[in-house]
C-alpha cells in the first residue's frame, strides 16, 4: 500500500489505553498518521490549538465530559465532527475508513 499524506487526528481518550497498538497497526499497513492524545482540558486545548485535524474521536473519559470536547473543537474547527466510540478497536475502524474514503 503506498504512503499517502500524513493525516492528524484528535483522540481523546484516558491515558490507561494503549495508544501506540493504534500507530502501530496503522503504520503497518502503510497509514502514515499523527494522533494527538487528550485525557484532560489542558491537554485538549493545547492540542486543538495546534494542529488542524482531519478527524477528532472520543472514548470516555473521567473528567473531561464529552460536551466539553465538542465545544473545545467547534471553537477551533466547527465543521469538524467529534466521533464517540466505545474502545480503540472502534477508532482504528474508523480510521481506516477514512483513509479509503480519502484515497476513493
Amino acid at each position: 500500500m503506498a504512503h499517502s499524506a500524513k493525516l492528524s487526528i484528535l483522540l481523546v481518550c484516558p491515558w490507561t489505553m494503549h495508544v501506540g497498538a493504534v500507530r502501530a497497526a496503522l503504520h503497518d499497513e502503510g497509514i502514515d498518521v499523527e494522533i494527538a492524545t487528550a485525557d484532560f482540558e489542558a491537554r485538549l486545548r493545547a492540542a486543538v490549538e495546534q494542529v488542524p485535524f482531519v478527524a477528532a474521536y472520543y472514548i470516555a473519559t473521567p473528567g473531561l465530559a464529552f460536551d466539553v470536547v465538542e465545544s473545545f473543537v467547534r471553537q477551533r474547527a466547527p465543521k469538524l465532527r467529534v466521533t464517540v466510540h466505545d474502545n480503540l478497536d472502534g477508532v482504528l475502524a474508523e480510521i481506516r475508513r477514512l483513509v479509503v474514503d480519502r484515497r476513493s
